[in-house]
C-alpha cells in the first residue's frame, strides 16, 4: 500500500507497526472499503470556500475523522487518547487507505446540511440526514 510517506512513517508511525494494524484490522477496512463507507463531505463551492470533512458512515454508529489526528469513536477515545494503548482506531487507518485507492464517496450538500449531518454525529453518533443526502 502506498501511503503520503517519504521518511517510512504513517501518521507519525513506523511503517512495520502500520503493517500490523493492518493486519490486525484487515477484515473490518476490507468490508468498510467494500461497503463505501468512507466519505468525504463538502460543502457547494459557490462564492464561498468550500468546506470537506471525512465521515465514517457505520451500520449503527457513524463517526467524524480528521487524517491521522481524530475520530469520533469510542475506541479512540478511550484507547488512543485515555489510555495510550494504541495509536490510532480502525476508521482512521482505513479512511488512508481509502484516500490511497480512490475509494471514498464524495458527497456534496449546503452548509446548513453539513452543520446538521455533524451536529447528528457529534450528539447522536448517528446521522438520517446524511444518509438522506446520500
Amino acid at each position: 500500500m502506498n501511503f503520503h510517506s517519504s521518511d517510512h512513517t504513517f501518521c507519525s508511525m513506523d511503517l512495520n507497526e502500520v503493517k500490523l494494524y493492518i493486519e490486525k484490522y484487515r477484515d473490518r477496512i476490507d468490508e468498510a472499503l467494500r461497503s463505501r463507507r468512507f466519505i468525504e463531505l463538502c460543502t457547494h463551492s459557490g462564492n464561498e470556500h468550500e468546506i470537506c470533512v471525512y465521515v465514517f458512515r457505520g451500520t449503527k454508529r457513524d463517526h467524524l475523522l480528521i487524517r491521522c489526528d481524530y475520530c469520533s469513536c469510542h475506541d479512540y477515545l478511550l484507547n488512543v487518547v485515555s489510555r495510550k494503548k494504541k495509536q490510532l482506531c480502525y476508521h482512521l487507518l482505513g479512511l488512508e487507505i481509502a484516500i490511497s485507492k480512490g475509494l471514498i464517496v464524495k458527497v456534496t450538500v449546503t452548509r446548513d446540511v453539513m452543520y446538521e449531518i455533524l451536529k447528528e454525529i457529534l450528539l447522536c453518533d448517528f446521522s438520517p440526514t446524511l444518509r438522506r443526502v446520500m
